[in-house]
């Protein structure tokens, strides 16, 4: 019996530190204060959107989209593309932005921001190289696709098989 005596003093203990350590918040500059309110309304509402989108996307009626499956089924939790990327990349946004705000008023806490500040440039650069790569893989593609094309016409100019050139204005709709 003395073990859970000692395991509830040392809860109730670790309770009280957990409680002590808000105590500079408290008793912070109130634009602390301010952002801390900023960023609990932030979460707040990014768990209502996100239910939302859940509720929307993810269990809503099948029956009402169009051919009766949701169109972004394949994607992350049935949602459209690049739902969760743009929430975090927001997210992240809005709390570096007010965790800088706090550090200018606060004295001292350049040196401990380095790893936020690192994952934020992390995030923008993964971001930013994946659009980049995208990018470039859709002009690679392109540039084959242009290169068979003209391949293709060579072999039928070297064969003697040249296409109408007048066949593509007898297609309707074709403006010339």
């Amino acid at each position: 019996m003395a073990t859970t005596t000692e395991s509830v003093g040392a809860g109730a203990e670790n309770l009280s530190r957990f409680v002590q350590s808000f105590e500079p918040l408290v008793s912070a500059h109130w634009l602390v204060q301010v952002t801390v309110g900023v960023l609990l309304v932030w979460m707040v509402a990014l768990l209502v959107f996100l239910v939302a989108m859940v509720r929307r996307y993810t269990l809503g009626d099948p029956s009402n989209w169009p051919g009766g499956k949701p169109p972004f089924q394949n994607e992350t939790l049935a949602m459209p593309r690049g739902v969760f990327r743009a929430v975090l990349t927001i997210s992240l946004l809005v709390i570096v932005l007010f965790v800088e705000i706090i550090s200018l008023t606060q004295g001292g806490l350049e040196g401990h921001l380095e790893q936020l500040l690192m994952a934020f440039q992390m995030m923008l650069a993964f971001y930013f190289g994946g659009k980049v790569m995208h990018h470039l893989a859709a002009v690679d593609r392109h540039k084959e696709d242009v290169r068979q094309q003209t391949q293709q016409k060579d072999i039928a100019a070297r064969s003697g098989k040249l296409p109408d050139p007048d066949a593509e204005f007898g297609v309707q709709g074709a403006e010339g």
